[in-house]
């Protein structure tokens, strides 16, 4: 064999090689790409399951709360004078009769602007708030209902 014709063939041999060698690290480029991949679905997955025991954890704290703390307690439970009950229900009846079943109302409503009885704004405040832990504004038949129980 000549010369050039041996310098070809190792030239085809080496680009043979060198092919095999690009084809190799392709290869080992793909593993590690694949490899990165499953860890980033992994560490998604994890997220994932993280955040839903979080949630979970967080909605039994939210029962609990629920059910222990917005509960009348008996330290907190007031009973309202007949004078009070009557007047919240005479102001529930009117607000009805001129707005609707779904007027608004607080406990103020039961108060005029004056401070002339504190000891029942006082008493309607602590069994609006402390007894039924009632929103600011409630509903009239809500209110005559929890009065009249």
């Amino acid at each position: 064999m000549s010369l050039p014709n041996l310098l070809n063939k190792v030239k085809e041999e080496d680009k043979g090689k060198d092919e095999a060698i690009n084809q190799k690290r392709k290869v080992q480029a793909l593993r590690v790409h694949l490899q990165e991949d499953d860890l980033t679905e992994i560490r998604v997955d994890d997220a994932a399951k993280v955040q839903n025991e979080l949630e979970n954890e967080l909605e039994v704290q939210i029962e609990d709360f629920q059910t222990s703390s917005l509960k009348p307690q008996a330290s907190n439970l007031i009973m309202l004078s007949q004078v009070l009950k009557d007047k919240i229900i005479a102001v529930c009846n009117a607000k009805i009769a001129a707005k609707g079943t779904n007027v608004g109302l607080s406990f103020y409503a039961f108060f005029a602007n004056k401070n002339d009885t504190p000891e029942l704004l006082m008493e309607a405040a602590t069994w609006w708030i402390m007894t039924h832990k009632l929103d600011h504004f409630e509903k009239a038949v809500k209110i005559r209902a929890l009065v009249e129980e």
